[in-house]
């Protein structure tokens, strides 16, 4: 018998397993025979960043070379953040960011209660450098119109720091079910 593709959803700050596309994904992705995790982080309204690489550890070691993570805002700096870990010569498949929370725009940052929670993602810089050997590719999905992560720069720290695999939309906001985005048959196409 055959093992299932691992694909990993890591949700957002504040974010939930059953809200936005993640439902919808979850069930498209598994009729195409993939499993697919869609664990709650630790305490989302006050995400440690810590916790959330542990968590991935315990749900994804050790990682396969097929393996799919796929993360939504800070699920996606959570992502970066856990290939940071990984030990030498491990390396998944793909990974595929969603509006990733590497800078935030200054409405994001007014809405945070505590700033040593930005802190505590933000302190330290990502090794980009190693991150890119630790995955066969990356791809990034922004929107012009994101109210929190800010396009322009994200888009210029990924273009020389990750990828050159960007796509842009124009008006999915944050890719939020408040955003009108419940379905996202574009992921699907990129997985």
């Amino acid at each position: 018998m055959t093992e299932l593709q691992r694909v990993f959803l890591i949700h957002g700050w504040t974010g939930h397993a059953n809200k936005d596309w993640f439902p919808w994904v979850k069930e498209e992705l598994t009729k195409k025979g993939y499993e697919v995790i869609v664990p709650e982080m630790p305490d989302s309204h006050n995400p440690i960043r810590g916790e959330w690489i542990a968590k991935m550890h315990q749900l994804i070691d050790p990682p396969k070379h097929n393996d799919i993570l796929v993360g939504h805002s800070l699920g996606g700096l959570a992502v970066l953040r856990y290939l940071e870990t990984l030990k030498e010569g491990q390396k998944i498949d793909k990974v595929v960011l969603v509006a990733p929370a590497i800078l935030l725009s200054p409405a994001a940052i007014e809405n945070v209660n505590d700033e040593k929670i930005v802190h505590d993602w933000k302190d330290d810089p990502i090794n980009f450098n190693d991150i890119k050997s630790k995955a066969g590719s990356f791809t990034v999905l922004l929107s012009k119109n994101d109210p929190m992560v800010l396009y322009d720069e994200n888009k210029k720290v990924i273009e020389e720091n990750l990828t050159n695999n960007i796509v842009t939309f124009d008006k999915m906001g944050h890719f939020t079910q408040e955003d009108g985005v419940t379905e996202f048959s574009q992921l699907l196409d990129l997985i």
